[in-house]
């Protein structure tokens, strides 16, 4: 299948939680702007992924739930899947729509307090990991001679 677009930007809003539909968890997103030229102005997105996967569940359930307003990163794969038009009658029986199979989500809040606006940004690939977080911290150790062979 081809793809839709790389690197495209939507912005979109959902008032709604994640249901269980099929075997998928899945929220839909109403885009109301496109950075991009690929496709219509306004249109529904399908986010969805399987429920068994523990990360994406704990995610999906804290949009529209833990805090007042959220703002998500949503990465993944997205696909058109065209509307189902009774053969006989030639009516559209179910509407055309975008679907995002989900790989990662970032959520992004703002804690909105009467002292300060900060903005807090939960993202994954700017947190630093691992065990060598400290050593562009490090000072410059002194040159040591080593022993070779004894």
């Amino acid at each position: 299948m081809p793809s839709i677009g790389l690197n495209v930007t939507l912005v979109g809003l959902t008032t709604k939680t994640v249901m269980n539909i099929n075997g998928y968890s899945v929220l839909n997103f109403y885009v109301e702007e496109n950075l991009g030229n690929r496709e219509p102005s306004e249109f529904w997105v399908e986010a969805r992924h399987d429920p068994n996967k523990g990360y994406l569940a704990n995610k999906t359930n804290s949009i529209n739930q833990n805090m007042r307003s959220t703002t998500a990163i949503l990465v993944g794969v997205i696909y058109y899947v065209p509307p189902v038009i009774n053969e006989i009658t030639q009516e559209e029986t179910a509407d055309g729509k975008h679907v995002l199979e989900l790989e990662e989500i970032s959520l992004i809040s703002t804690d909105r307090n009467n002292n300060t606006s900060q903005q807090s940004l939960n993202l994954p690939w700017l947190n630093q990991q691992g065990s060598n977080n400290n050593r562009s911290y490090r000072p410059p150790r002194g040159v040591t001679s080593r022993r070779r062979g004894r």
